[in-house]
């Protein structure tokens, strides 16, 4: 399942998926909330 996170620069949302062994595993990075929110919806096969 993917998620995103805030990064360390504040401005920045990071989406990503961590491994079973919890490494966190980053698939892209995002300006807004809302466009990392839109993107992990996308990626985890959400639909409007």
């Amino acid at each position: 399942m993917y998620v995103y996170l805030r990064s360390k620069h504040e401005q920045l949302w990071t989406v990503g998926f961590y491994e079973p062994s919890g490494e966190w595993v980053p698939e892209s990075d995002h300006d807004t909330q809302d466009a990392a929110a839109e993107r992990v919806a996308y990626l985890n096969g959400q639909t409007g």
